[in-house]
């Protein structure tokens, strides 16, 4: 999609013998841009680099190297993109709206976004799809992230078509848990002891300690 990223990997027959410098190319920069070269150690199988979209079309990308045979894939950019926005840190058991919206109405027949978490043990969506009436760029009601245990993954959304007719797009969510403690501060004379209480942001998931 425009101004979206997406990450190519170049994967070599045989460990590099010494350090190489590959060279990469855009065949249509208006369309798509690679960084000019990529380079990597003695002994690595493989090496990826960052495609940035531009303007809707299609370009070449190239890879070279002396000693190598050149590489190429063709990537395409569309101005039809599905967004995410963000999502705000949760705890375990909390949820929060996940807005979706298309860059452009949906066409005749409407169009049905697929949701998925990438780690369910972290954080899950429901519903697992939303549908985008014909002429609209929103779905009635936006999906939900809840999270279900501590960590970072990634929310993706797509057409689920193959291949797909609009640009997918994924965010980061991180389950977390804040602490206090009560009181805030205390005075504790030597060989006594004092009860301090620990709260927790949301519900602890299983098997947490402090």
């Amino acid at each position: 999609g425009i101004d979206r990223t997406t990450t190519a990997t170049v994967t070599l027959a045989e460990p590099a013998p010494a350090a190489i410098t590959f060279n990469l190319q855009s065949t249509n920069p208006a369309v798509a841009t690679v960084p000019a070269t990529r380079s990597v150690l003695a002994g690595a199988t493989s090496f990826s680099f960052t495609v940035t979209g531009v303007t809707p079309g299609a370009a070449d990308i190239q890879v070279s190297a002396a000693g190598y045979d050149g590489a190429q894939t063709n990537v395409s950019v569309s101005g039809n993109m599905i967004s995410l926005g963000e999502i705000p840190d949760i705890g375990p058991q909390e949820s929060a709206s996940l807005p979706v919206r298309l860059a452009l109405p949906a066409p005749a027949g409407g169009v049905t976004v697929q949701l998925e978490s990438l780690d369910p043990a972290v954080a899950i969506v429901s519903p697992a799809s939303v549908f985008i009436p014909a002429g609209q760029i929103l779905p009635s009601v936006n999906p939900q992230v809840t999270g279900v245990g501590l960590g970072a993954t990634q929310i993706r959304a797509s057409d689920g078509a193959s291949p797909p007719v609009y640009a997918p797009d994924s965010r980061p969510v991180t389950v977390s848990l804040a602490m206090s403690l009560t009181p805030g501060s205390v005075t504790v004379k030597a060989l006594r002891s004092q009860l301090l209480l620990l709260t927790l942001s949301a519900p602890a998931p299983q098997n947490f300690s402090v």
